[in-house]
């Protein structure tokens, strides 16, 4: 079980670096910030990150910062592909 739970967030982490690329492409990206209460209560998600990419892994200082994502998506502060 253990073995599949680490291979599904490996999947995660895998999944997000590769929009994180497919957006380098377009926007300059200097780091990592990584949201939400899994990667605040799982730290394992930020060691993968650390582990699968050269950019800086930061977490958020706001604990869940999902709503404040979209308030700043309306209010057009955010780029979005």
């Amino acid at each position: 079980m253990k073995d599949l739970v680490l291979g599904f967030f490996k999947d995660i982490v895998t999944n997000h670096l590769k929009a994180i690329e497919h957006l380098s492409k377009a926007n300059d990206i200097s780091s990592i910030t990584l949201s939400g209460g899994i990667s605040q209560k799982l730290q394992i998600i930020k060691k993968l990150f650390k582990m699968n990419s050269d950019l800086p892994v930061n977490l958020s200082v706001v604990g869940e910062d999902s709503l404040n994502g979209l308030r700043m998506l309306l209010c057009n502060k955010v780029h979005s592909w």
